[in-house]
């Protein structure tokens, strides 16, 4: 499938994996950033996390996932999703 992506799409494009497994009151969440074109590893990481709060470990992962691909936000941008993360559920 990124391959395809890769292929079709005109710029570099970065496509992503994930799996997750449950154990318990634990969850292991895999991450993979691939290269479209060639399928290479851009990022990964594991996450082993206690289950209490799973939007919070979405949260983690997707800041992460922000830092890897290094996107640049607008100012206006950039301080709407911060504050979307650091307000309390």
């Amino acid at each position: 499938m990124c391959s395809e992506v890769g292929k079709r799409a005109s710029a570099s494009a970065t496509c992503s994996k994930a799996a997750c497994a449950r154990a318990g009151g634990r969850v292991r969440i895999t991450a993979q950033l691939l290269e479209c074109g060639t399928a290479h590893h851009v990022w990964a990481e594991r996450y082993d996390r206690d289950l209490q709060d799973i939007f919070a470990v979405q949260d983690e992962i997707t800041r992460h996932i922000v830092a890897a691909l290094d996107v640049k936000l607008l100012r206006g941008e950039q301080s709407t999703v911060w504050r979307h993360l650091l307000q309390p559920s």
